[in-house]
């Protein structure tokens, strides 16, 4: 990964994602869990 990658703003955002990813698992919410897994992979892309 790119050393921009882990400044504090965008590690942050990471987790966020992370956490809207597992909430959605935890909540048996497949097609959010989805959504949201998609949602962070187009963010890691962009950056």
């Amino acid at each position: 990964m790119k050393k921009r990658s882990f400044s504090e703003e965008r590690r942050l955002g990471y987790c966020d994602e992370h956490q809207a990813i597992l909430d959605c698992l935890v909540r048996r919410d497949p097609e959010g869990a989805t959504d949201a897994m998609l949602a962070h992979l187009r963010t890691v892309e962009r950056r």
